[in-house]
């Protein structure tokens, strides 16, 4: 027996047997299609980019230097998921528009181990400018 799912429970063909099916074709064909998309979605995994008016971006930062990040819409947030690093953690990240009216990024790393010793030279950072 195959699973009950719901593009199966709201298969077109059936509901089209319905009274609303009948008197409404086109918002059935529309209800089948946005659930049909969204369970293709959901089963194929949700991204930022996908979903959110965003770009990721991958950039190279050093501790406590501000960096300058091309950007060709106004940034309303800035999200830091990743440094790719294994011995360095992100403390604290900010952005701001200079007065140049170009985004800046500043960050702090912070050592995994106890010395705390920040990174002398520059670390790849992922981050997502949302929009």
């Amino acid at each position: 027996m195959s699973k009950i799912t719901i593009t199966r429970l709201l298969d077109t063909a059936q509901l089209m047997t319905t009274t609303l099916g009948q008197e409404s074709p086109a918002f059935v064909d529309y209800l089948a299609q946005l659930v049909e998309q969204t369970v293709r979605t959901l089963r194929n995994g949700v991204t930022f980019s996908d979903n959110v008016d965003c770009q990721e971006k991958q950039v190279t930062l050093a501790h406590g230097v501000p960096q300058v990040i091309a950007t060709t819409k106004n940034v309303t947030g800035v999200l830091f998921p990743r440094v790719l690093s294994t011995k360095y953690l992100l403390e604290a990240s900010g952005w701001w528009y200079g007065t140049d009216g170009n985004l800046y990024i500043a960050v702090r790393f912070g050592e995994i181990a106890a010395s705390g010793t920040p990174p002398t030279g520059n670390l790849p950072v992922n981050i997502v400018l949302l929009y």
